[in-house]
């Protein structure tokens, strides 16, 4: 007799014998009746052997009519089911900065058979932005407090900016006090450095505290990673920009983002506000190079001569070799000059070329000399630094001066060092 005409009930008797899934698959396959026949059996086979993976499947997927099947056909609603390899390799964790990691979304177990990758099915269908199926989900009783990793659905909704399914989970009793990873990024520091400004207000509309401190304060994130509306949300809804230590500013000095910048000083940020060593936002950019960052504290009337220590800016950004910085300092009127001291003279011993040639074209007097008498052509010439000596030789650099009491040509001479002596009397040095 052919498969085909065999009674349904000695069907129903040989898919009741059959445990893997692929197995009652294939029979469907044979023709409608036998699906329609077989269809529920094949989910009663996943729920039993497979750990529910269909549900888990159909929550990331998006499949509401699959996932209902699988909750009528009593599915474990909070599964950690083993994820189907097209989850597996898609980007599920997929955001605008590095604040959000896989284990936001999955979990890995380890068993004798290997690693598999695991979640349940809210956490996929919050982080994947499926509301429908969230919805579906709660309403049999899924735990939407339930920790995949360090994370829960909030935060995964959070972390790819699904507004709908945020608002929804906060019609819930869920919890807001979670911190993501090791990190601590609670569900609004966690949308400030995502960028999610519309999550932001919502949260903040739902009574998170703007200033609530885990690992920094939203708004430090969000100047951190530039996002100047997620910051500009927090400000109107009362963050405080004035921490010790000046964090936020120096957050986005950091980025080097001159929108944020300007931003803050908008919303009242203390231009000659210091940090904990003493540092202005200037002298900050100045030394780290955030050339975009100056231009602004600049425009709006920083103090390009503000100490820090010993330091200005100017001879911060000329220490770390700032070319770039040096010469908008340079440009906005910053004396080349520290404690009296002429800067090429007291950058001479770095034998730092390119900073003593823009130097130099930005009109420093190559006979300058430091506290002791001594020009930048001695340290040169103590160094027998052919190339540094020629650059100072070249714009007009006195070879018959002595310095601390040394003639150069006669220590040369002395030295034996013949390279230093023609050089020297090339450029018209006497005996």
């Amino acid at each position: 007799m052919q498969l085909l005409h065999l009674p349904n009930e000695l069907l129903q008797i040989i898919t009741d014998n059959l445990i893997k899934e692929a197995d009652i698959n294939a029979l469907m396959q044979v023709n409608r009746s036998f699906y329609d026949l077989l269809e529920s059996r094949l989910y009663q086979v996943n729920i039993q052997y497979g750990e529910s993976s269909a549900l888990v499947w159909a929550a990331a997927q998006g499949h509401l009519e699959v996932a209902k099947r699988c909750l009528r056909a009593n599915a474990n609603v909070n599964t950690l089911g083993p994820l189907h390899a097209s989850i597996d390799q898609s980007n599920l964790t997929a955001c605008p900065s590095i604040a959000f990691p896989p284990s936001a979304v999955y979990t890995r177990s380890i068993s004798a058979t290997g690693c598999r990758w695991r979640s349940t099915p809210l956490m996929l269908a919050a982080a994947r932005g499926h509301k429908d199926i969230v919805e579906l989900l709660a309403e049999h009783g899924a735990n939407f407090n339930f920790y995949v990793g360090d994370s829960n659905p909030i935060l995964a909704a959070v972390g790819r900016g699904h507004t709908a399914v945020v608002k929804y989970l906060l019609t819930l009793d869920v919890d807001l006090s979670v911190g993501l990873d090791i990190l601590g990024y609670t569900p609004l520091v966690l949308a400030a450095g995502e960028g999610h400004t519309e999550i932001v207000k919502v949260l903040m509309q739902h009574g998170i505290d703007p200033n609530d401190v885990s690992d920094g304060t939203p708004l430090i994130h969000a100047a951190r990673e530039g996002r100047v509306e997620a910051a500009r949300a927090l400000l109107d809804g009362g963050a405080n920009m004035h921490l010790d230590g000046n964090p936020v500013m120096l957050g986005a000095i950091d980025k080097n983002d001159p929108t944020m910048v300007n931003l803050l000083l908008d919303y009242g940020s203390y231009i000659e506000c210091e940090d904990n060593f003493g540092q202005t936002p200037l002298s900050y950019a100045a030394e780290w190079g955030s050339w975009k960052a100056a231009e602004v504290l600049l425009r709006r009337g920083a103090n390009i001569h503000a100490l820090v220590g010993d330091m200005t800016p100017l001879s911060l950004a000329i220490k770390m070799d700032r070319v770039r910085m040096v010469e908008l300092l340079l440009d906005n009127g910053a004396e080349p000059t520290i404690f009296g001291q002429p800067m090429l003279a007291k950058i001479a011993p770095a034998e730092n070329l390119q900073m003593i040639r823009l130097l130099l074209e930005r009109g420093q007097a190559p006979n300058c000399c430091d506290y002791r008498g001594r020009t930048p052509l001695f340290f040169a010439t103590m160094k027998q630094n052919l190339e540094m000596m020629r650059l100072f030789l070249e714009r007009g650099a006195d070879p018959n001066i002595k310095s601390c009491g040394i003639e150069l040509l006669t220590w040369a001479i002395l030295g034996n060092h013949a390279a230093v002596v023609d050089m020297l009397l090339a450029y018209g040095a006497s005996y």
